[in-house]
């Protein structure tokens, strides 16, 4: 199984929520984006980034509206 997804750098005074994902939700992630043949043979190891065990998201945004 792949490493934790962590918060970028610049964005982590931010609060963030951390969902852990089973394994098999991975799984299908990483099926659902091979499934894209032609755009996984340029791209395998950016696409393949997004499945990872976990989602991050923060309610805030990186820079506060104006």
């Amino acid at each position: 199984m792949r490493s934790p997804l962590f918060p970028p750098l610049r964005a982590r005074h931010l609060p963030w929520t951390r969902l852990d994902l089973e394994h098999r939700h991975v799984a299908v992630k990483l099926a659902s984006i091979r499934a894209h043949e032609s755009q996984v043979r340029s791209l395998r190891r950016y696409l393949e980034s997004f499945a990872q065990r976990n989602e991050s998201s923060s309610p805030l945004p990186l820079v506060p509206p104006r």
